[in-house]
């Protein structure tokens, strides 16, 4: 009001309107100042809640399987498109063949590995960890790109920068690699 021009006088309907639109600015202010604090507020609930993965046995993109006690660990494989023939051939720590299993024709999907801990032989293998590796191949005897995924159970959470990432003893992973929750 004090840098009004006298000589042309601010109108009363012009000056209420003015009011007002200060007033609607300042309450925009005041909500987006709320939803930065509920947007800060539900990524720390999230951050939490990851913490209910520690303990759990996910399933991620790997290819190691375990034996233990002569149990088996989880482990899948994923085939893009179908494949007139296939197999999984899994491998020891210094490279050697172990055992070769064949799965003949399958359906594009995800499949469980079926392995019952046997070598070539049949003779029960040690325990340790080995490779898995999925060859598959279409109607021509072209190569078929497919995926393998290991089980590991979740020991942790570490929180970098681009999001928590489940911490599996040996590696970590981010959580959209996640492909099952055991």
């Amino acid at each position: 009001m004090k840098h009004q021009d006298p000589l042309n006088p601010m109108d009363g309907t012009d000056f209420t309107a003015q009011l007002a639109q200060f007033s609607s600015l300042e309450q925009l202010f005041v909500i987006n100042e709320n939803l930065e604090g509920l947007q800060a507020y539900q990524e720390d609930l999230a951050a939490l809640q990851v913490t209910d993965y520690i303990g759990r046995e996910v399933l991620n993109a790997g290819n190691g399987i375990t034996v233990s006690d002569g149990t088996v660990s989880r482990a899948s494989y994923r085939l893009s498109e179908n494949a007139a023939r296939g197999s999984f051939t899994l491998y020891d720590a210094q490279g050697g063949i172990v055992r070769i299993v064949d799965l003949g024709r399958k359906a594009a999907g995800l499949y469980d590995v079926v392995w019952d801990g046997t070598d070539m032989e049949g003779n029960v293998v040690p325990d340790g960890t080995y490779r898995l590796q999925s060859d598959f191949y279409d109607g021509d005897g072209g190569y078929l790109p497919s995926q393998t995924y290991q089980t590991s159970q979740v020991t942790g959470i570490l929180y970098t920068e681009e999001g928590p990432r489940l911490d599996l003893g040996d590696r970590s992973v981010p959580l959209q690699d996640v492909v099952k929750i055991y």
